[in-house]
């Protein structure tokens, strides 16, 4: 189901993703040209705070549920995201990275203020207790090809479908629907119709390379 406007449904979900739109300083008009905010709306703390309450976050989730927050390295680093979580209701136990690759499968050179990120992390929270996984053999590490600008690869999804299959899920800042999902944003079909890139070369090892059709 697409979610356009809040509060979102007391569907009690079971297992979510995250995308808050993040702002961050930038120190020069070039760094201004690839940041976020020249292509979307985006959020300080505070504000996506408020807009936790406006969704009703704390309400429109099981009182045992697991929701996975993805972030810059810098909002992982400051806790900005770990406040945030918290504010929402749920307690960061964990984290985990998406290690982007290039289609002939080298790592990316991205942006950075000291290192260049080559990797986009995300905090694991958890409401409540809700239990162990069923599949307990998911790597939290996992690397795939980069693609646009935030746009996700579906690894998280369908490692929280094994993980918790009975659900329901939901996507919150989503640009792509999903089966079995409800997915709340105000770009939900920005990808449709993009074809995929192939990686080009032979997968390396050891790591697992999810090529978006790709396992857990």
């Amino acid at each position: 189901m697409i979610i356009t406007k809040g509060p979102l449904p007391l569907a009690a979900y079971k297992a979510a993703i995250v995308d808050i739109p993040w702002r961050f300083e930038v120190y020069s008009d070039k760094g201004m040209k690839k940041s976020a905010t020249s292509k979307y709306p985006t959020m300080t703390e505070a504000e996506a705070i408020a807009f936790g309450k406006e969704l009703g976050v704390e309400w429109c989730f099981d009182p045992d549920c697991v929701a996975l927050f993805w972030c810059p390295s810098w909002a992982m680093a400051n806790c900005t995201v770990h406040r945030v979580a918290r504010a929402w209701g749920f307690t960061p136990i964990s984290m985990g990275s998406w290690f982007k690759i290039t289609s002939r499968g080298k790592d990316t050179f991205g942006n950075g203020y000291i290192f260049r990120d080559n990797m986009e992390p995300y905090l694991v929270c958890t409401r409540g207790e809700p239990g162990l996984p069923k599949n307990r053999s998911i790597r939290n590490g996992f690397r795939a090809l980069r693609r646009e600008h935030s746009r996700k690869p579906p690894y998280l999804h369908v490692a929280l479908e094994k993980m918790y299959p009975r659900g329901p899920f939901v996507e919150i800042f989503g640009r792509e629907e999903r089966k079995g999902w409800d997915t709340f944003g105000n770009e939900i079909g920005l990808f449709e119709g993009k074809s995929e890139r192939a990686l080009k070369v032979k997968q390396p090892e050891p790591a697992p390379i999810l090529e978006y059709i790709g396992q857990p």
